[in-house]
């Protein structure tokens, strides 16, 4: 599910895993993904700084 993002390149909530999802990088033009967090309250922590 994306978050956020345009064109190539987006943040998302990936559920492939788990009903918790882990937030991921997606840049659909080089064919790579990679994990941001464990989980969106991780993420956000992250940015916070907490």
């Amino acid at each position: 599910m994306p978050v956020s993002g345009a064109g190539h390149c987006w943040i998302a909530l990936d559920y492939r895993q788990s009903a918790e999802p882990s937030v991921t990088w997606i840049d659909t033009e080089r064919h790579t993904e990679l994990a941001l967090a464990p989980d969106f309250r991780s993420f956000v922590e992250g940015l916070t700084g907490r």
